[in-house]
C-alpha cells in the first residue's frame, strides 16, 4: 500500500495536494498503484531491450567525438555493469559531469540548470555509482509524476481517461527518456505538482515548485504564465474575491522567472560563461526559428534522403514529424478540454519545442520534450478505449520504442 504520513505541521508538500480532495485517500492509493504498473512495465520493458541489444548485436558501440565525454567522468563507464553502462550516453554524461565537478569542469554545461545534478549528487552518497543514483532519482520522480498525474485528470476528468493516459505514456515512443538519466522526469513531477497546488489555492508551494522546475529545465519559465493565468481563472469563478486576493499569486507566478534569472546571473556573473541560452547556441548548435520551419525541415530531409548516407537519423525524424503534426491537431480540437491553464501550459511548451532548431533546419528533440505535454495524452485518450486502435498502438508503439532505444544505445539518438 502507497500511504502518505499525515503530520502535525504543513510540512508535508503532497498531503497539501490530496488532503482536501473527497476520498482522497482510496483515489491516491489507486494512483499510486497504476502508476507503479506503468512505471515498472516502462523500465522492465527498456531493461529487456539493452539486454536483447547487448546480447544479441555484435556491433561495435563507439562513442562520437562530443562535448560531454565519458572519459572525463571521475568514474569510467567501463568499470560498470553493462546495464548501467548503457545508460551513459549524451546528456546523462553531461548532468553527471556537473554533479560530480560542478560547472567548471569544462564549457558548454552551463546551459543544464543545476538542480537535477544537485539530486543526483545527494543520491550518489548512498546509491553508487553516480550513474545509478541518476536512474534513481529519475525513477522515482517517474513513478511520482505519474501518480499525481494521475490525480489531476481523475480531478478534472475521471479515473478512465487518468488510466488511459498513463498507458499511453507507455507506449510513446520517447518515453524511455523518462526513466533514463535524463532530467525530463524531474521537471515533470515539479510541473504536474505545481499545477496541483495551484489548483488547490496552495500559492506559495506551488510557487516553489513552479521555479524547481525552472531550476530543472529551461522551459519551467512558463510556468510563470501558467500559474498567472491558473490565478485569474479561479479568480473569474468567484466574482465574490478581492483583487487583494491576487496577491499571493501574483508572487508565487514571479518565482520561476526569479530562480531562472538568478541561475542565469550566477553563470553570468560568477562564472563568467555566457547566458544559458548563449551557450546552448555557441556549444550545442540550438537556434530558433518560426514554428513550421521545423516541420519543413524534416519533411524536406525525408524527400531527399539517399541509400548511400547514414540513415541512423531517419526513425527520429519520422516520430518527430508525425506528433510535431499530430499534436498541434489533436489539442486544436480539444482546446476546451480540461482547465483553460493545462492547455495554455501545453500550447506554451508545444510552441517552445517546434521553435528549437538544429542548424540543418530540422526538429531539435521535438518527440522528448513534448513528454511533458499531457494534455495532448489526456486528449488522445478516447482511441485507447477502442480494442483495435489500443492493440494497433501497442504494437507500433512498442516497435518504434525498441528501435529508438536501440538507437540511443549505440551513440545515434540523444533524443
Amino acid at each position: 500500500m502507497f500511504y502518505f504520513v499525515k503530520v502535525k505541521s504543513d510540512e508535508s508538500v503532497l498531503q497539501f495536494i490530496i488532503f482536501s480532495m473527497p476520498n482522497s485517500q482510496p483515489l491516491l492509493q489507486r494512483a499510486a498503484r497504476y502508476a507503479f504498473k506503468v512505471f515498472i512495465s516502462l523500465r522492465l520493458l527498456t531493461l529487456l531491450w539493452v539486454l536483447l541489444f547487448a546480447s544479441a548485436s555484435d556491433r561495435t558501440i563507439v562513442e562520437p567525438d562530443v562535448l560531454c565525454k565519458t572519459r572525463s567522468l571521475s568514474e569510467n563507464s567501463s568499470n560498470t555493469v553493462e546495464l548501467l553502462n548503457s545508460a551513459i550516453r549524451w546528456d546523462t554524461v553531461c548532468y553527471l559531469l556537473i554533479a560530480e565537478s560542478g560547472y567548471t569542469v569544462q564549457a558548454g554545461l552551463t546551459g543544464w540548470p543545476p538542480l537535477y545534478p544537485i539530486l543526483i549528487r545527494i543520491f550518489a552518497l548512498v546509491f553508487r555509482p553516480p550513474i545509478f543514483a541518476a536512474l534513481v532519482v529519475s525513477g522515482l520522480a517517474t513513478w511520482l509524476a505519474f501518480t499525481l498525474l494521475y490525480v489531476l485528470i481523475a480531478e478534472n476528468h475521471d479515473e478512465s481517461k487518468a488510466r488511459n493516459s498513463l498507458f499511453l505514456y507507455a507506449i510513446y515512443p520517447h518515453s524511455f527518456f523518462l526513466v533514463y538519466g535524463y532530467s525530463e522526469a524531474t521537471f515533470f513531477v515539479f510541473v504536474v505538482a505545481s499545477l496541483l497546488l495551484a489548483q488547490k489555492k496552495y500559492w506559495g508551494w506551488a510557487g516553489i515548485l513552479a521555479g524547481a522546475a525552472a531550476l530543472t529545465r529551461n522551459q519551467g519559465i512558463l510556468l510563470s504564465m501558467v500559474l498567472l493565468w491558473e490565478a485569474v481563472l479561479q479568480f473569474r469563478e468567484k466574482p465574490d474575491q478581492r483583487f487583494s486576493d491576487l496577491f499571493r499569486p501574483l508572487v508565487a507566478s514571479t518565482i520561476p522567472v526569479l530562480t531562472f534569472g538568478a541561475f542565469s546571473l550566477y553563470v553570468h556573473e560568477v562564472l563568467r560563461a555566457g547566458w544559458p541560452w548563449q551557450t546552448l547556441s555557441y556549444y550545442w548548435g540550438e537556434y530558433l526559428g518560426w514554428p513550421w520551419q521545423g516541420i519543413l525541415g524534416n519533411a524536406r530531409r525525408l524527400l531527399t534522403v539517399t541509400t548511400s548516407t547514414d540513415l541512423y537519423w531517419l526513425p527520429t525524424t519520422i516520430v518527430d514529424l508525425v506528433f510535431a503534426i499530430t499534436i498541434p491537431l489533436v489539442l486544436a480540437f480539444n482546446l476546451r478540454l480540461g482547465r483553460s491553464s493545462h492547455m495554455i501550459y501545453a500550447w506554451a511548451v508545444l510552441l517552445l519545442s517546434l521553435i528549437k532548431l538544429e542548424p540543418n533546419d530540422t526538429l531539435w528533440a521535438f518527440s522528448r520534450y513534448a513528454l511533458t505535454i499531457f494534455p495532448f495524452f489526456v486528449a488522445a485518450s478516447p482511441v485507447v478505449t477502442n480494442r483495435y486502435a489500443r492493440l494497433g498502438l501497442v504494437t507500433f508503439g512498442l516497435i518504434l520504442q525498441g528501435i529508438l532505444v536501440y538507437m540511443f544505445y549505440i551513440w545515434s539518438l540523444a533524443g
